[in-house]
């Protein structure tokens, strides 16, 4: 192993003005009228061997070739390893800020996004959250000046959204929790459940002319003092031969 050929930056090189899009998918498809698998990491490396060689075809034959035509998109091991230390770094510092954004990351899409860039903009401008704390504690007007300063790839807009967050979180005057509301009177909602409701009685529930049920009777109401009272119904009882029958039996 001798170094890492960047073939998507050669391709991008070669073909910018006949292609869009330059995945290896859509390269292979396009240049090899090829449609194989790239799952696997010797899939994608064969095709993007062979979609070298034939950009390169015509500029001789054999492998020095296809060296000297990649070389300048290429890189050596040493360097290789100093990109991931480079980028171990990057992620410690980023995890120190957690406190701050990760709020922000269980809202939505659109405000995680925004939390993202704004965090990698801090990132980026070797701010940590040990630095940002310190030079709170020197004083807002200097922190706000040496935080702008500082962020030198952000926008107007972002540098005053960064600060407004940051103070949010430093200043401990800040409520961070959310007010709420207050409750009215809370209303008798109280639901009868079905053993209750067999227990109910009629006291429980309000008298109403579309709810009190009516009493029916076989024999017409007596009226007393022009209050109408239902008869009481007798039990039926079969009747015997020697009693006589008043009316027919339905």
């Amino acid at each position: 192993m001798k170094g890492f050929g960047d073939c998507y930056a050669f391709v991008k090189q070669k073909c910018e003005s006949t292609l869009t899009s330059y995945s290896l998918r859509v390269v292979s498809k396009v240049l090899l009228d090829k449609d194989d698998d790239v799952s696997t990491a010797s899939d994608r490396a064969r095709l993007a061997y062979q979609v070298v060689q034939h950009l390169t075809a015509g500029e001789g034959e054999g492998g020095s070739v296809l060296v000297e035509a990649i070389r300048e998109h290429s890189s050596s091991i040493e360097d290789e390893l100093g990109v991931i230390e480079a980028m171990k770094v990057v992620l410690q510092r980023q995890n120190t800020l957690r406190p701050i954004f990760a709020p922000l990351m269980k809202v939505g899409i659109q405000q995680r996004k925004n939390a993202s860039a704004l965090r990698r903009l801090l990132t980026a401008a070797m701010l940590d959250y040990d630095t940002l704390k310190a030079l709170w504690e020197e004083g807002k007007d200097k922190f706000e000046e040496t935080v702008n300063g500082k962020l030198s790839e952000a926008t107007e807009d972002q540098r005053k959204e960064i600060c407004k967050l940051l103070s949010d979180h430093f200043d401990p005057t800040i409520e961070n929790q959310i007010e709420r509301k207050p409750r009215g009177p809370r209303k008798n909602s109280r639901r009868i459940s079905g053993r209750d409701k067999d227990q109910a009685t009629s006291s429980d529930i309000p008298s109403t002319p579309e709810t009190t049920p009516s009493v029916t009777s076989t024999s017409s109401p007596s009226k007393s003092n022009g209050i109408i009272t239902p008869q009481e119904v007798s039990p039926k009882h079969e009747p015997s031969k020697q009693e006589p029958l008043d009316h027919p039996v339905q």
